[in-house]
């Protein structure tokens, strides 16, 4: 007898019936998935966690939802949702007539995050939320459950994060001892930028600029479209009244063209024979030691500055007293009594031959204390 070669697709054998079917009946039909049920099919989510936590949300186009204007967003999960115009921000918005053009303070290509203020706020038919990205809001966004809340309303309090609508990865929404707890961790040059508790047009850059040693820089935006959005100009080294500072475009650009290079000029300057790798007081007594065992010397040592985090100290001793110069590092290298020198061995040499010289420049001041 003749046998089909080819393989078998599929096994043709009916499904046995339920014992109360009679042959020649359509089979069962599977039960339908409605509402909240197929919504957490379709999107792997449910209502009440979408409105537990923040999400991230990239503007698409400016439209309309019935009478109210805003922004519709595709969501990180792929939902759509609508950001109306009076949830995009903390300030008041002026009341514009109808026909008026849109000035909204985010764009379409934007990716901000935002927050679904209630269960009721999901469309689950539609597969559509309404969100929002005011600061308020955005700030009470912390917790995923209700037993989460209830526990965290019963820690004591202390400072808040002031919450930032910032997707980067180099910015993470924690406070002072969070940052520090985490650069522990990091080399030298890595940065951390967060929100500061000097307002909404400020930022702080913590920053591991040695081995044990975390500075916290004041980064002052300019030029934003609205509170919760960086600035699209950023000062570093900004002194009201005393320096103007550096100007970037951007978290990269300061990490790259400031933090990582000065990381790297104080990582060569440890390599240094002359450098003495502990506190400074013992730098003194180190070149104290070398005087006497040499008086017509002029010993020295550079070691970092314990009076002044994020500078070197130069420590020379012309007679019995140590004396001190401060370095501050720059990009461009070792600054010392107003002149850059690009290494240590440049500084060293010039400073052989006019540490005597009365100098007009005004020497470096230590900078302020740590931003928090």
């Amino acid at each position: 007898p003749y046998t089909d070669p080819r393989p078998v697709i599929c096994d043709r054998t009916p499904d046995p019936l339920p014992p109360t079917a009679m042959p020649g009946d359509p089979p069962p039909m599977p039960e339908l998935l409605h509402g909240d049920a197929l919504f957490e099919n379709l999107c792997g989510d449910t209502r009440q966690a979408l409105a537990s936590g923040l999400l991230t949300a990239k503007a698409v186009r400016a439209g309309s939802r019935g009478r109210q204007r805003g922004m519709w967003c595709t969501l990180d999960n792929g939902m759509q949702a609508f950001l109306p115009a009076d949830l995009m921000t903390d300030a008041p918005r002026p009341d514009q007539g109808p026909g008026a053009p849109d000035d909204f303070p985010v764009a379409p290509g934007d990716t901000f995050h935002v927050v679904v203020l209630s269960p009721e706020d999901v469309d689950v038919d539609k597969c559509e939320a309404t969100v929002s990205c005011r600061g308020e809001d955005l700030a009470r966004a912390d917790f995923r459950s209700v037993q989460e809340q209830e526990a965290h309303s019963e820690r004591p309090k202390g400072p808040k994060v002031l919450k930032r609508r910032i997707t980067h990865p180099l910015f993470q929404n924690v406070l002072l001892d969070k940052a520090c707890q985490i650069l522990k961790q990091g080399a030298p040059g890595d940065v951390l930028f967060r929100p500061s508790t000097k307002g909404e047009d400020h930022l702080t850059m913590s920053w591991v600029w040695a081995p044990g040693v975390i500075l916290h820089v004041d980064v002052l935006e300019r030029d934003k479209a609205s509170p919760e959005q960086l600035g699209r100009v950023l000062v570093v080294g900004y002194a009201e009244g005393r320096a103007e500072g550096e100007t970037f475009e951007a978290l990269d650009e300061i990490h790259a063209r400031y933090a990582a290079p000065i990381s790297d000029l104080v990582a060569e300057a440890s390599t240094h024979r002359k450098f003495f790798p502990g506190k400074q007081a013992d730098a003194d007594a180190l070149v104290k030691r070398e005087k006497g065992e040499a008086p017509a010397s002029i010993p020295y040592r550079v070691a970092l500055c314990d009076k002044a985090p994020g500078h070197l100290v130069l420590c020379y001793a012309p007679s019995r007293k140590v004396c001190h110069e401060l370095i501050s590092v720059k990009p461009a290298g070792f600054r010392l009594r107003g002149i850059t020198h690009k290494s240590l061995e440049h500084l060293f040499r010039w400073f052989k031959r006019n540490w005597q010289t009365a100098m007009a420049q005004e020497r470096p001041r230590p900078p302020p204390p740590s931003a928090p």
